[in-house]
């Protein structure tokens, strides 16, 4: 190996099957996201959205000739995906010695309408990538994700305590397009925490 470290800037999780079924409050179960298996393969179906594969990101492992976009179920990707041991074994074949790991699916709870499943979800990821990553903090970086709705800042201070040092912002925290003044607490919150964004 050389005599430099390498750092990957952009890996993914495949979330595990269970993330939101095991950590979402039972009066919102019967719409949670969740894995369903079909001819086509395991996909998630989040609310009021179809049905959608695991994807080309779950073809870590593969032979390029065997890439699929669907067809591909939870048994037979690589469990480095969404356990965390078997992530830094993988890590050390590679010659990695650290990732930082943005979501996969996760990115849909982002454009769930309802606010109360939406900040659920983004708080159960949070905490799915948190307990993720502290197998090994050094080497495992989780970016969390900021709810579009409800208390920014309040999820910001969770996911520090949580031990998480890097977010995902899918919206301005006004909600438009461009920054503005009532998005200063926002950023001083964040530059508070020393949370990258």
């Amino acid at each position: 190996m050389a005599d430099y470290d390498l750092i990957s800037a952009d890996d993914h999780f495949i979330e595990p099957p269970d993330v939101w079924e095991s950590r979402l409050p039972s009066k919102l179960l019967d719409r949670v996201p969740r894995v369903q298996r079909t001819e086509q393969g395991d996909g998630w179906v989040f609310p009021d959205k179809p049905w959608t594969p695991l994807g080309l990101a779950a073809n870590g492992g593969r032979a390029y000739d065997d890439y699929r976009y669907s067809g591909v179920t939870y048994d037979e990707i690589r469990p480095g995906f969404f356990q965390a041991k078997a992530r830094l074994e993988d890590l050390d074949l590679d010659g990695v010695w650290a990732s930082v790991i943005y979501p996969t699916s996760g990115l849909a709870v982002t454009g769930i309408q309802d606010p109360e499943m939406h900040l659920a979800c983004v708080r159960a990821y949070n905490d799915f990538c948190a307990e993720f990553c502290s197998t090994d903090p050094r080497r495992l970086l989780g970016a969390g994700i900021v709810p579009r709705t409800g208390d920014m800042i309040a999820e910001i201070k969770r996911m520090r305590e949580l031990g998480l040092r890097a977010a995902l912002l899918v919206a301005l925290p006004s909600g438009g397009a461009f920054p503005t003044a009532e998005d200063e607490p926002f950023w001083a919150a964040a530059e508070d925490l020393g949370l990258v964004l």
